[in-house]
């Protein structure tokens, strides 16, 4: 009869058989998306488009203008790029980049499609 140790690695062997590892596709940073939709020289994005959802400490999910943010250490109201959830399109809503689900439309990196 065998031990439990290998009754437990015939188990996770049997189970690696059955489902093969697919890596997740590399999401791009939050940085990049900004300075894409900010800087794009196609004229395509609209500036004001666009609004960034952060993870604030004390209230959770906030929105601001991707104008409005800053990226300056110094300034009074910085916040990290590593506190940005998603990017939302507001003509539609649609969420152009997201961290959680990763879909990234503005580059196809992810799960997304390209703009």
């Amino acid at each position: 009869m065998p031990s439990s140790a290998q009754r437990k690695r015939a188990a996770a062997a049997a189970k690696a058989k059955s489902t093969p590892h697919i890596p997740a596709a590399k999401l791009r940073t939050s940085a990049d998306v900004y300075n894409r939709l900010m800087w794009d020289s196609t004229g395509d994005v609209s500036k004001d488009g666009y609004v960034i959802g952060y993870e604030d400490r004390f209230k959770g999910v906030k929105e601001m203008p991707l104008t409005s943010w800053k990226r300056e250490v110094e300034d009074e109201s910085f916040i990290p790029f590593h506190r940005v959830v998603y990017f939302k399109r507001l003509v539609d809503g649609a969420h152009v980049w997201d961290r959680k689900t990763k879909v990234d439309m503005v580059f196809g990196s992810g799960v997304g499609a390209s703009l």
